[in-house]
């Protein structure tokens, strides 16, 4: 026995009647499948840059040179950097931090953690120019002080 068709709602038959009116075909929908797919990954990334960009304030020196202060009142002075030897067909050289954490005011001694890696993960999508000040760096630095590496 044949199976037949998943019923659609009321709303997509209305669209589907439009569509075959309109004239567009299966690739057309396909393309607009893709868009509403990647519309939605970016309103997720947009998400995760607000939960973790929330309670830092940030000034950038240049594009690779920022200073960041979180609500703790710690200090961050962030020097990012690419180590191009380890470069291969599918690879363009590891990315590091050179990272100096202060508290001023405060007897907190000053550390600094040289040749902190910072990567993306293969899962996470970045979306440059949703990014905090427009820098994938700056993302990244947050995202692992967010995770409490550098306490």
């Amino acid at each position: 026995m044949p199976r037949g068709r998943k019923p659609l709602t009321d709303k997509q038959e209305r669209i589907l009647v439009q569509c075959q009116l309109m004239g567009l075909t299966t690739a057309d929908l396909v393309t607009i499948s893709n868009r509403l797919k990647a519309l939605d990954i970016e309103r997720d990334f947009k998400a995760r840059v607000a939960e973790v960009s929330h309670g830092f304030t940030w000034t950038v020196k240049n594009k690779r040179e920022f200073t960041i202060t979180d609500q703790a009142g710690y200090v961050y002075e962030v020097k990012c950097y690419s180590d191009y030897t380890n470069r291969n067909w599918n690879h363009h050289g590891t990315d590091y931090a050179k990272i100096t954490v202060s508290k001023p005011g405060t007897r907190f001694k000053t550390r600094t953690v040289s040749d902190h890696k910072i990567i993306n993960p293969w899962d996470d999508v970045e979306i440059v120019s949703a990014c905090p000040a427009g820098s994938k760096y700056l993302y990244r630095v947050l995202r692992d002080i967010k995770s409490g590496r550098f306490k």
